[in-house]
């Protein structure tokens, strides 16, 4: 099976465990693509009566962002896995990364947390997944969420710090059982 496969296979099991959960917690939850969401938010505001947004949930896929390397070329390609609106709470993005065997794609890691930074989501979920990942890897990823040492803007200027948390798939379950709170 090829990686783009797996990696899609275990972002379908995220997508799986956000619906359910939300479906359980808000009246009405919408699944699509950042395209469905910006539709929808433009026929909202058409109705007579726009619908309680505290009761909606949103889980957005392909939310597009702008890259570290900020070109628009590049906008048009970074896309992050998920966003999750929820009621009138702040929007939650979720990177989700699967590595089924050692390799190269751990090397991945920084520029990744590098463009988290970049992103307007001050919360933010890193889920990862599967045998490949080394454990010097997940070292890493947890220091520099948590310490920031590289969250600077092309000029070098310190930026907001941001509420990244770094999980695996139990504790995402965890966090998703236990209402999605921080």
């Amino acid at each position: 099976m090829k990686a783009n496969d797996t990696g899609s296979n275990f972002e379908d099991v995220i997508l799986d465990l956000l619906k359910r959960n939300l479906d359980k917690r808000y009246t009405s939850v919408h699944v699509g693509t950042y395209k469905d969401y910006q539709q929808y938010l433009k026929q909202s505001d058409k109705y007579v009566e726009p619908p309680d947004r505290s009761q909606e949930a949103h889980v957005i896929r392909n939310w597009p962002y702008e890259s570290m390397y900020s070109n628009e070329d590049k906008l048009k390609k970074s896309r992050t896995e998920y966003v999750v609106k929820c009621g009138l709470d702040d929007p939650i993005r979720i990177e989700c990364k699967w590595q089924q065997v050692d390799g190269s794609v751990s090397e991945k890691y920084p520029y990744t947390i590098m463009n988290l930074y970049k992103s307007p989501e001050q919360i933010i979920v890193f889920v990862y997944e599967g045998k490949g990942i080394s454990e010097g890897a997940i070292k890493w990823l947890k220091s520099e969420s948590q310490n920031q040492f590289h969250n600077l803007d092309n000029q070098g200027n310190r930026l907001p710090k941001k509420d990244i948390r770094v999980m695996d798939l139990a504790e995402f379950i965890t966090w998703i059982n236990d209402g999605m709170r921080w």
